[in-house]
């Protein structure tokens, strides 16, 4: 467990300090995971996922969002992930 809070707490520092470097082009994606109104309550939500890169953002809508990635998927390859159990055997 504290290997998993250590991991977090680097993704957390060494998030970009600017949003525009989070933007991604072509067939590149964020996956999102959890989001909360409280940035502790996103943390805590990400805590729960066993999956790396994993990072912890402000969206624009002031909430805190979950997000793993970046990923590459090709064009016309992609498909619709339904719940968490596949999401962790998927990653």
């Amino acid at each position: 467990m504290r290997a998993f809070v250590l991991a977090l707490l680097i993704c957390l520092l060494t998030l970009p300090a600017r949003g525009e470097t989070l933007r991604l082009d072509g067939d590149q994606f964020w996956v999102g995971l959890a989001s909360g109104a409280t940035k502790d309550e996103a943390i805590g939500l990400a805590r729960t996922f066993r999956i790396s890169p994993l990072m912890v953002v402000t969206s624009a809508n002031g909430w805190y969002a979950a997000v793993s990635g970046p990923y590459h998927v090709p064009a016309g390859t992609g498909f619709a992930i339904h719940d968490r159990a596949q999401v962790a055997s998927v990653l």
